[in-house]
């Protein structure tokens, strides 16, 4: 593509497929066809926007479409409008670095940190809600913050998964199975029926109802990672989980299906998974690519009509 004399390739990732072409047809939503030796290929433009957050380490995304983002000592709104600037919303000690944020239905800010505790933000007013206890039971190390369909905010840290509960304005240990056996918990999400998944390093997988009774939904060995869980329900039903290896597809439907490199993901350390409202499943990795999968190209993969699936891909280079 050429603009002012400058070119700048617009393809690539597409390995196998053969990008000699024959002829070029501009449509009317901006998109370009091109008859390839390889096939017809759409090449669309994607327009991102983008905001100067120092050290930004958690973000949350309001019901309104603003973003409640979170840097070393501090955490702002970022309001849906083109020309709105970050608003601070609270400021954190200087030692708190935001790992999760979520928002409850009263419009209070939860952030949990690394090494700092649990804090909450109304009004511009910060309270640390959770803090030093008992060896292997303090909620120190925060690694996700969900709020599930009762409004009650969950916890999952180094030491357990937890459920705050507003009487006493206190965090609740939950372990599922009645023990005490210390937890360690690196995924979170909460579910719009009411239930809770929670990955637990050690068991996998599992859904706490809110009486905080729990059934396994994918064993440790099959998690797709060690260090840190991410969850996705699409609009069908399925499950999605991702972490530092790769990303897998739990359906009740369907055999569990592994996405890993070979068969197309750019990275395999998955940092985030989302669906939009055209089908197509967005991952967001750790080297920096946005990658944009179409849910009916993953069931042809699932089915063996294709063996890799690459759809859009996004990189530091793109802007």
């Amino acid at each position: 593509a050429c603009r002012d004399g400058v070119a700048d390739r617009v393809t690539g990732g597409l390995p196998g497929f053969s990008l000699r072409t024959g002829a070029l047809v501009a449509d009317a939503a901006g998109g370009v066809w091109a008859a390839c030796a390889g096939g017809l290929l759409a090449v669309r433009r994607t327009r991102l926007r983008v905001e100067p957050v120092t050290d930004c380490r958690a973000v949350f995304e309001r019901a309104d479409g603003s973003l409640v983002v979170g840097s070393p000592g501090a955490v702002g709104v970022i309001e849906p409008a083109e020309d709105a600037v970050t608003r601070m919303l609270g400021p954190l000690a200087a030692a708190s670095v935001p790992t999760a944020i979520v928002e409850d239905p009263a419009g209070r800010v939860w952030v949990g940190t690394q090494d700092n505790f649990i804090h909450r933000i109304e009004n511009g007013v910060v309270v640390q809600v959770t803090g030093p206890a008992e060896p292997f039971r303090e909620l120190r190390n925060i690694n996700a913050l969900a709020c599930d369909a009762e409004g009650r905010i969950w916890a999952a840290t180094a030491n357990g998964l937890a459920v705050h509960e507003a009487g006493s304005d206190r965090f609740r240990t939950v372990t599922g199975d009645g023990t005490t056996a210390q937890l360690v918990v690196i995924g979170l999400a909460a579910e719009r029926d009411g239930g809770v998944l929670a990955a637990l390093q050690s068991r996998g997988v599992e859904r706490f109802e809110a009486d905080g009774r729990s059934r396994p939904v994918l064993a440790a060995a099959d998690m797709p990672g060690r260090r840190s869980i991410v969850f996705c329900r699409d609009s069908r039903g399925d499950l999605w989980i991702g972490g530092d290896r790769g990303l897998v597809r739990h359906s009740s439907a369907a055999p569990l299906l592994r996405l890993a490199a070979e068969s197309g993901l750019v990275d395999e350390s998955v940092r985030q998974v989302d669906e939009d409202r055209h089908g197509r499943l967005w991952i967001a990795t750790r080297s920096g690519h946005l990658q944009g999968l179409r849910l009916a190209d993953v069931d042809r993969l699932a089915r063996g009509e294709v063996s890799i699936v690459r759809g859009s891909i996004l990189g530091p280079l793109d802007g």
